[in-house]
Order: C-alpha cells, then structure tokens, then sequence
C-alpha cells in the first residue's frame, strides 16, 4: 500500500477486498478501532460495521486482508496489534 492511502473497501459484501485508497470522510475508509486487551485491536470499517478481516487466516506474504462479518474476536484473523 503506498504512502498517504487509506484502508478503503468497496462494496458490502463479506470477502470485499480491502485496499489502499484515497484517504477522505467517506465511510468506505473510515474505521473504528475497538480495544480487545493486551495490544489487540478489532477495526471496523464504518461503512459495514464489518470486520478488517485476514482471509484463511494466512500468514503469507501478499495474503488478502478482506473485511468479514465481526466474530466478536473469537478468531485471531480479525485481530490486529498496531506496532
């Protein structure tokens, strides 16, 4: 994602890809951050109230990050640590 770009979804879909966008007021890049404990965090795009989401859970490099249904962090491919 290059520098200035914002975490944007487009469509409402659960598997929408999430990808750099334009950074603005639009509710497709805005996100709220919901604290899970211990330097976890939950992001929901506003837009969806949906979930920033690692599909598979993949820890491979270029794994699709996509926005999901919440699981209410019952799963760790919905929480993030911001380092």
């Amino acid at each position: 994602m290059a520098t200035g770009s914002c975490l944007t979804v487009v469509g409402e879909e659960n598997g929408q890809v999430v990808h750099g966008g334009d950074c603005g007021a639009d509710a497709r890049n805005v996100w709220r951050f919901q604290h899970k404990g211990d330097g976890w965090w939950e992001l929901r795009v506003v837009s969806t109230d949906k979930c920033l989401d690692l599909h598979a859970d993949s820890k491979a490099d270029g794994a699709v990050i996509q926005q999901w249904g919440c699981n209410w962090g019952s799963n760790d491919n919905q929480t993030w640590m911001l380092v």
